[in-house]
């Protein structure tokens, strides 16, 4: 990092930067770095989204060599997750990463063949990236887009675990509500959940209380993902190492050292099965899940071939969550998710619900009950009735068990100000505020409406001029060809004959050949497809009447209708992209 200009981060980022930085070290005023390096946090704050255009970090004053340092860690997190694709580098000799976007500028370093990059911003032939804790550009035609890639998490998501309202919260249950290990009820089953839930109960209860969620199905997930630890041995993380993850972050770019070590069944839907390794090529193949020894000795391995492939090729700790999906819990790379949940209880605990929250249609399928729904989410459909059945088994059985007091979802936040309360259903209810809100649904119907059928009209208007346009062109081709018949053989100007005749197989081929129509008929896909993710937006409004769990259910409606709007752009980009007429540089 050598200058802001470099950088090019807004003062939202660095806000939240500086705010991280000082909950990393403990402070007692999330702000105190920000003030001490004499920042004016109500001038930055007026105008969050503008690129920030003051004094260098390195350059602010009153910070030391370590503050710096950290805010600097915490202003790449921020970047990354503005991330418009992950790259993958495709240079055998390595891809120098400059400090601009000239073959003459400084080389700042080298990234390796296979390493990935984060990249935020396409200018003509260069990308500019973060890769390797720092942003530069490197040439486009050498960055392949990873195809295992998922939609960056908009920046303005809160997570779980940056909530400074949840710090505090311990991570054992009040002493009323922990359940007694002694009592004569419990079998086998129910002690081991009951286990779990005195263990982590207490702040598990806040966080299902936050999604609206009982938290048995929490205790009956953590039961099915990790067996309910941890931790192993040696206050190491439990992980499960995935050679088919591995292979597709890592190995299908390296098939032959991948094949001397790693083995896995290729058939579809099965490459979960059959995994195997080995050390060197003369030593035998050995299983190793199951075995937490073994797994590490496997992660270890793999971590000298590719560190950052290996940590995203591994599922961590109790709820099991896939390195992979490390920016759905906020974290900037999967090395950064690795440290953070080690060996720390309370951070894998906040992963769960960071994760699900982040997943469209996870938390409504917990609250409804709807495991094999979750399950399909959450791990696949590969053994999607097996985990469906185990967590429904364990939920049941953890309900006979757990203390009155413990199920979390009548103690769902109340709304934030400036949030739109609504009223529960059932009870004492707010006839006014049961109508502004009918009101505000409708309202939102009839604008949705309204937007849609003037895109629609402005759509169908080039649409059928574009189709008389050629249906003209059609008529004119039988014309010329009739006009050449008729002169060649009446006038004998076969010369003019010629040139009717040429006039009409043009225009034959343009009509027939140029396919005129494709990019309109693609657009009214599109605009078929817009209007549905608005229509699904608003009826799940509609829908929406339990004040206890509102807040969480618009948080999910309108991360899946951001996801979706996201998806259709990214396809509507990639067919442009194939349209004819555009040049490669275009592209």
């Amino acid at each position: 990092m050598t200058s802001n200009t470099e950088m090019r981060f807004t003062n939202q980022q660095l806000i939240d930067a500086f705010y991280n930085a000082a909950r990393a070290q403990d402070l007692d005023d999330p702000w105190a770095l920000l003030i001490e390096a004499g920042l004016d946090l109500n001038a930055l704050a007026a105008a969050r989204q503008a690129p920030y255009d003051g004094t260098s970090i390195d350059e602010l004053p009153a910070l030391t060599d370590a503050e710096r340092a950290l805010v600097k860690q915490k202003l790449l997190a921020e970047m990354a997750k503005a991330r418009l694709w992950r790259g993958l580098v495709e240079a055998p000799a390595g891809l120098s990463l400059r400090a601009g976007p000239d073959v003459n500028a400084e080389r700042l370093t080298i990234l390796d063949d296979g390493s990935a990059v984060d990249v935020l911003e396409e200018a003509g032939e260069w990308l500019r990236v973060l890769a390797d804790g720092q942003v530069g550009f490197v040439f486009r035609r050498f960055v392949a887009m990873d195809d295992g890639d998922e939609p960056s998490v908009p920046s303005q998501i809160r997570y779980l675990w940056q909530d400074p309202a949840l710090a505090d919260i311990p991570l054992e249950p009040p002493a009323n509500l922990t359940i007694s290990l002694d009592r004569g009820d419990l079998s086998g089953r129910a002690f081991f959940l009951a286990r779990i839930w005195n263990r982590y109960g207490g702040l598990l209860q806040a966080l299902a209380g936050r999604l609206g969620i009982d938290p048995g199905v929490a205790v009956a997930v953590f039961a099915t993902e990790a067996g309910g630890y941890a931790l192993a041995e040696e206050e190491r993380m439990v992980i499960r190492f995935e050679n088919h993850i591995f292979f597709n972050e890592w190995g299908k770019r390296n098939p032959d050292k991948f094949a001397q070590h790693f083995r896995f069944n290729p058939a579809p839907g099965q490459t979960w099965k059959n995994h195997q390794w080995r050390p060197a090529p003369d030593q035998p193949w050995q299983s190793f899940h199951g075995d937490q020894d073994r797994e590490w000795a496997v992660l270890a391995f793999a971590s000298t071939l590719d560190d950052g492939a290996a940590k995203r090729s591994i599922s961590m700790g109790i709820a099991q969550i896939m390195g992979f999906n490390y920016r759905a819990l906020g974290y900037s790379s999967a090395r950064e998710m690795f440290d953070a949940l080690n060996g720390d209880l309370r951070r894998q605990v906040f992963s769960f619900f960071d994760f699900v929250r982040q997943k469209p249609g996870t938390v409504e399928a917990l609250r409804r009950g709807d495991f094999r729904t979750f399950a399909r989410i959450y791990n696949g459909p590969g053994q999607m009735d097996t985990y469906a059945k185990l967590i429904s088994d364990d939920n049941e059985t953890f309900q006979e068990v757990s203390p009155q007091a413990a199920p979390a979802v009548a103690q769902a936040e109340a709304p934030a100000p400036g949030q739109l309360p609504l009223p529960a259903v059932g009870g004492e209810v707010d006839e006014a505020l049961r109508e502004a809100w009918r009101a505000h649904v409708k309202q939102g119907f009839e604008n949705n409406q309204k937007m849609f059928g003037q895109i629609l009209d402005a759509f169908m208007k080039p649409y059928y001029t574009t189709v008389w346009m050629y249906r003209i062109l059609f008529a004119v081709g039988i014309l010329a060809f009739v006009a050449a018949l008729i002169f060649g053989f009446t006038k004998e100007e076969f010369s003019f004959s010629l040139v009717f005749g040429g006039l009409s197989v043009a225009s034959f081929l343009t009509y027939f050949l140029s396919k005129p129509l494709r990019s309109l008929e693609e657009n009214l896909q599109f605009i078929t497809w817009l209007g549905i993710i608005y229509n699904t937006y608003w009826t799940r409004q509609a829908f929406m009447l339990d004040q206890k769990t509102v807040q969480a259910d618009l948080e999910q409606a309108t991360q899946q209708a951001i996801d979706q709007l996201q998806q259709l752009i990214d396809k509507n980009a990639t067919l442009d992209a194939k349209r004819p007429g555009l040049s490669d540089g275009a592209k």
